[in-house]
């Protein structure tokens, strides 16, 4: 359960097709890891009235207003930190239902062996 955290580490604006729109690609400091894409699109998404943003390999790319700008780079950290954080979740779940599946066959292996140790024992081998 090695995840780094992944952050927003620049933000690349170019202007867009009309006069005060731009287009904003919020870079991320690596490539996303299975499942973090989700994770993030659903914080995102728990953010109502949003527009929509695309999650692409190392960056989440939106066009907005000038006057949107803060707004959403705050969403969009939010976001990223709330990802983050679920990701992380999921880890640990995901590893305590693996440990106790690993317990239980380590238990029935244990009692497999008392059975057969029994077994021998009735039967005097």
């Amino acid at each position: 359960m090695d995840f780094q955290d992944i952050a927003v580490v620049d933000v690349r604006v170019e202007p867009g097709a009309s006069g005060d729109n731009y287009r904003f690609a919020f870079l991320l400091s690596r490539v996303p890891e299975r499942f973090w894409p989700e994770c993030f699109m659903g914080a995102y998404g728990t953010q109502s009235g949003l527009r929509r943003a695309e999650l692409t390999d190392r960056a989440v790319t939106i066009t907005l207003r000038e006057a949107e700008a803060e707004a959403y780079a705050t969403a969009i950290g939010t976001a990223v930190a709330r990802a983050n954080a679920d990701y992380r979740a999921d880890l640990a779940r995901k590893a305590t239902e693996e440990q106790q599946r690993l317990d239980g066959e380590q238990q029935r292996r244990a009692r497999a062996e008392e059975l057969s140790r029994q077994a021998r024992h009735t039967l005097g081998i």
